[in-house]
């Protein structure tokens, strides 16, 4: 068999690696939270640089048949990328971005059949090449556009919201963003591959790398986007009295703290004492969760309102209640006596930014 060793063929080689390695980096991770949004990366990375390394298979044999069967990899690695994202965002997965994907994917894999629509060609340099012609060279550069503006959006939301401390962090994430979409987009138009063959694999793969970094260093930023706490009250379960509280987004609760902390006391007193099956520690609502977290020892409960679900702030829950206790024992035990000064328990402000760290408060 005939092959066609050319600087594409190497350079689609190449640009696995940096794919490859982003799955590796992000698989470290998995295998300690097994969390989905980093099982739907590493999905994508990993069928990212199939898909680039069999691209370099076609070119090496001029094959069109694998420039064809490939595009189910392309078809994976979109998909799984929504996913990822949108779970990054809300949790769940948004109906019209998906939706635009599967259509765009399935569009091409119909086009793709018609024999016309992979041929061999002639680069500048003279070097043979399988390339898209027609309907499907188009279709996967409006894939290629949706998915660059998609990527570029949600990395830029984390830029945006995300702690000076990460900054830096996020900046990486943005960064890799740019170089996946804007670089090779504008590298597409102006048919940079056919003076540099294979640049796009090579710029998308360097891309996603520097995401992945910025992902390793500051695992957190792939939370960020659904951890928005609202409200966080500290209560007193025997007089039904709040100890302390802190609005993260005052703007969007207006209730007084005694009509919430009542509600959740008469939840938690009926699932308890009425319906016997212990005590509550989330409440889901439509647009919204509160997470309920308590002390046995001191008797106090830790309400925190959400307007979504998140992993990471069950997870920053538990570390302020860890860090209130232990910064308030004398405090708490003076709770026998008939006076309580509630005002030393405002110092637990200097206490949220070390326990919810990566949460906006705006």
């Amino acid at each position: 068999m005939v092959q066609n060793w050319t600087i594409e063929v190497m350079v689609n080689f190449i640009s696995g690696i940096p794919y490859f390695l982003s799955f590796s980096l992000l698989y470290q991770h998995f295998r300690k939270h097994k969390d989905p949004i980093l099982f739907a990366l590493m999905i994508t990375w990993l069928t990212y640089g199939l898909y680039w390394i069999s691209n370099g298979f076609a070119y090496l044999f001029l094959n069109t048949d694998i420039f064809r069967i490939n595009k189910v990899l392309l078809l994976i690695s979109t998909v799984s990328m929504i996913i990822g994202f949108n779970f990054m965002m809300r949790q769940n997965i948004n109906p019209f971005e998906i939706s635009i994907v599967i259509l765009l994917n399935g569009l091409i894999l119909y086009a793709i059949q018609d024999t016309s629509s992979v041929v061999i060609e002639l680069l500048d340099n003279g070097d043979q090449t399988v390339a898209h012609s027609g309907n499907v060279r188009n279709l996967i550069f409006m894939l290629g556009i949706f998915m660059s503006i998609f990527y570029l959006y949600y990395t830029y939301k984390i830029y945006q919201i995300s702690s000076e401390q990460n900054k830096q962090y996020a900046l990486l994430v943005l960064i890799g963003a740019i170089i996946f979409g804007p670089v090779v987009i504008i590298s597409f138009m102006l048919r940079l591959g056919t003076i540099i063959p294979g640049i796009s694999a090579l710029l998308s793969g360097i891309g996603v790398l520097l995401t992945t970094i910025g992902i390793q260093k500051s695992p957190h930023l792939i939370y960020i986007l659904s951890a928005k706490a609202i409200k966080l009250n500290v209560v007193d379960e025997e007089r039904g009295l709040t100890l302390y509280t802190y609005d993260f987004r005052p703007d969007l609760i207006d209730a007084e703290d005694a009509l919430i902390v009542s509600v959740i006391e008469s939840i938690s007193n009926f699932a308890q004492e009425v319906l016997q099956k212990g005590r509550i520690k989330e409440i889901i609502l439509d647009d919204g969760l509160i997470y309920i977290s308590r002390s046995a020892k001191y008797k106090i409960h830790f309400i925190l309102i959400s307007n979504t679900q998140s992993r990471v702030l069950k997870q920053n829950l538990e570390v302020f209640v860890n860090m209130f206790i232990n910064n308030f024992k004398e405090e708490l035990n003076k709770r026998t006596t008939p006076v309580i000064e509630i005002t030393e328990f405002k110092k637990a402000d200097n206490v949220i930014p070390i326990a919810f760290p990566y949460i906006p408060s705006s």
